[in-house]
């Protein structure tokens, strides 16, 4: 009888922590992810900011960022459909993230969606919710003396992870190499879900 009563302390105690542990993180269920209006407001509010290069136009920056071209136009209280080299353009509707990258320890194995992993196809990406098969862009800003470099891609959902503490993505190896990321491991990204999400 001891033994059981013990038994049923130890199971409500371990039951108990997981649920205090649980609660300090943000809830996920299923496809959503439940957080704070204030939250959401915020991130609705997150931009890139393009610098326009020579031969580009509103339509091509609009295919970029997967956006509307009207969209651009009124971020930027543009009147016409004309822009010029070197000019910055608002481009809204990111969300912020924590991104690692994964590659030689898991090359040829299984993921998620039951396809081998390989660390040479920039457009494969874990995530812990997101559903299989989502596209979504991904942008790193790069600090530089005429402002910020954007480096993009477009990735898919195809697995599950990653499990360490405060990361959102693992990226393929390819994908850090054309993000430029590889030596720090870690680093801050913008992205939009541009389907499936």
């Amino acid at each position: 009888m001891l033994k059981f009563i013990f038994t049923v302390l130890a199971v409500l105690l371990f039951l108990l922590f997981f649920v205090d542990q649980f609660a300090k993180q943000k809830i996920h269920t299923g496809k959503m992810k439940l957080e704070s209006k204030a939250e959401l407001k915020k991130e609705k509010n997150l931009f890139i900011i393009h610098k326009v290069k020579r031969g580009e136009n509103l339509w091509k920056i609009s295919k970029m960022y997967f956006v509307d071209f009207q969209s651009i136009k009124k971020w930027n209280k543009l009147k016409g459909d004309k822009i010029r080299p070197n000019q910055r353009l608002k481009i809204f509707g990111f969300r912020e993230a924590t991104a690692s990258w994964y590659g030689k320890e898991f090359h040829g194995r299984k993921m998620a969606n039951g396809r081998k992993f390989n660390m040479y196809n920039p457009d494969l990406a874990a995530h812990k919710y997101l559903p299989e098969g989502s596209k979504i862009l991904v942008i790193r800003e790069i600090a530089g003396d005429e402002g910020k470099e954007i480096k993009r891609n477009l990735i898919e959902i195809t697995d599950r992870g990653p499990y360490i503490g405060g990361r959102d993505f693992d990226l393929s190896y390819s994908c850090a190499k054309r993000l430029n990321f590889l030596k720090e491991g870690v680093i801050k990204i913008k992205y939009r879900v541009v389907s499936g999400g």
